[in-house]
């Protein structure tokens, strides 16, 4: 309506309708589904190794005194380093193509996470530990049953973090140094001045963000089933007793 009005200029704003019938136009000749396979690929591959590293950074540097002392000043260093500054110097080392563009998305990922991990870690109420200890849990047992079920809260907020994260560096990434991809696609739509493509490539790459997160927000409650709050807190203690008596 503000488009048909007058209120908004349609040669930069383009009307939703207008949008839809673009994406379906480009959906129809492949053009979409190419590029959008391409970032989807190329994030899924970097968040996975980064969020496996950073895992494993962060549960060993959570439960080492001597590792953290020993490596946090320097991965704090690199945490501060902007993301995206590093893009051109991956370029010179591994040249054009999809390597610079995973590692792009594993820098994204790997730090959140890896903090996350090892706050996760060090805020572990010790009372359980010792609990867990008390029950005769001692080293990988001690480990599988208690500290890492005691983590997962936080693990699964970095790696919520990191997916956001990952979706802004991988389009971001691909606006200089990729042939194709979602970020290629907006980039050069706005370099030519056509605003249709561009919102399509837009709204797409918000739609897949959104679709990636809630699959990490399903895995989570798979994972954690004693997340599901209150009342399913209250129901477990109703059946415990109900089995006690």
């Amino acid at each position: 309506m503000a488009s048909q009005f007058g209120v908004l200029d349609v040669r930069l704003f383009s009307e939703p309708t207008r949008v839809l019938e673009q994406g379906w136009k480009m959906l129809s000749t492949g053009m979409l589904t190419g590029d959008s396979f391409a970032t989807i690929q190329r994030l899924v591959i970097g968040y996975v190794i980064g969020a496996v590293v950073g895992i494993a950074f962060g549960l060993v540097l959570g439960m080492s005194r001597l590792m953290r002392a020993a490596l946090n000043p320097t991965l704090a260093a690199l945490y501060a380093v902007p993301k995206i500054a590093v893009l051109p110097l991956l370029l010179l080392l591994f040249g054009l193509g999809d390597v610079p563009l995973v590692i792009m998305v594993f820098f994204a990922v790997v730090f959140p996470v890896y903090i996350s991990t090892e706050s996760g870690v060090r805020s572990l109420d010790t009372q359980l530990i010792e609990a867990g200890r008390s029950c005769g849990a001692t080293g990988i047992t001690l480990f599988l049953r208690v500290i890492l079920p005691g983590s997962l809260s936080q693990i699964f907020a970095g790696l919520k973090v990191a997916a956001g994260l990952g979706i802004v560096v991988i389009i971001a990434a691909e606006f200089v140094s990729a042939n194709n991809g979602l970020g290629q696609l907006i980039w050069t739509s706005w370099t030519l001045l056509q605003p249709d493509p561009m919102f399509v490539g837009i709204v797409l790459a918000a739609l897949i963000g959104a679709v990636f997160i809630q699959i990490i927000v399903t895995l989570e409650k798979i994972v954690i089933p004693w997340r599901s709050g209150a009342s399913g807190v209250t129901k477990s203690i109703r059946r415990v007793r109900h089995h006690e008596v």
